[in-house]
């Protein structure tokens, strides 16, 4: 530990009174007394001297900064420690720099910071996709990814199965709620197909979920399943979407390049304009910790 000055060339405060005179110059507005509060604490617990003080208060280190706020998580969780933490940072400044206030957020950062969780390859997400169906069709299912043994040529991808899953998962919710058996039928396909539009599914999207329940449903329920009813409504919406192309966004929704452009030479003329900003470290939350 080391004494020192804060960067705005003020003498370092002594006491709580001079903490409280110098806070309010450096953050006009902001209550000192949380801050003041905080910081006393974690003066405690590194056992200084206490205020009033001949000498500004030792500058903190990293080791002695990250073993505080790991007391502080054991002792009252991990939410409380961040807080309490993110209060000294904010009067680091005055005590003893802007550089120390920046090492603080540093280590709160990285408390924060997690385990990265691998994420789930195709295979995974298929067999996920696959265990909302109903239990006597997902082995059928399963059989169909590649990873599974079995002739090649009857396997479909990981993306596919995936697909037709979640295509069969949500016709087995519709005719829950519907009423109606799972066994497709013209009918039925077209009073969805109908709920499908209403909701703004595109017609190609239409004749998908279609195919994908059909070809689903042959393989978990009834391989020799045919129904000229339901080809005729995948039909219908199939030509449909040809007459009305693949558009993937609306004319309002598509932005020009040199609008983008433009808005960029905007947003940076703007950032020259109004200079630098948030140079004073913030609290990593608005949480007022309890006086205990």
């Amino acid at each position: 530990m080391r004494a020192t000055k804060p960067q705005s060339g003020r003498a370092a405060p002594c006491s709580p009174e001079d903490f409280r005179e110098a806070f309010a110059r450096d953050r006009p507005g902001v209550d000192p007394g949380p801050v003041l509060r905080s910081v006393l604490g974690f003066s405690q617990w590194r056992c200084d001297m206490g205020w009033p003080m001949p000498m500004p208060m030792p500058v903190p280190d990293r080791t002695e900064i990250s073993g505080y706020l790991d007391a502080l998580s054991a002792r009252l969780g991990k939410e409380y420690a961040a807080s309490e933490l993110a209060y000294v940072q904010l009067g680091a400044p005055v005590l003893w720099g802007v550089p120390v206030a920046g090492m603080i957020g540093k280590v709160l950062r990285q408390s924060r910071c997690g385990p990265k969780v691998a994420a789930k390859s195709m295979d995974e997400r298929a067999r996920f996709a696959i265990s909302s169906l109903p239990e006597k069709w997902q082995g059928k299912l399963v059989t169909k990814l590649v990873s599974e043994p079995g002739p090649h040529s009857e396997k479909w991808s990981a993306n596919h199965v995936q697909s037709v899953a979640h295509a069969l998962a949500r016709w087995c919710r519709a005719s829950a709620v519907l009423g109606r058996e799972l066994r497709p039928t013209g009918t039925s396909f077209h009073v969805y197909a109908t709920d499908l539009r209403a909701d703004g599914v595109s017609d190609r999207s239409v004749a998908d979920y279609l195919s994908r329940i059909l070809s689903g449903f042959r393989v978990v329920a009834d391989p020799g399943f045919h129904s000229t009813g339901c080809e005729h409504v995948i039909a219908r919406h199939d030509a449909l979407a040809k007459v009305a192309g693949r558009p993937t966004k609306t004319g309002a929704q598509i932005v020009g390049a040199s609008t983008i452009f433009d808005l960029g030479v905007d947003l940076m003329g703007a950032a020259r304009e109004n200079g630098p900003r948030g140079l004073h470290c913030e609290p990593a939350c608005n949480f007022d910790p309890v006086e205990g």
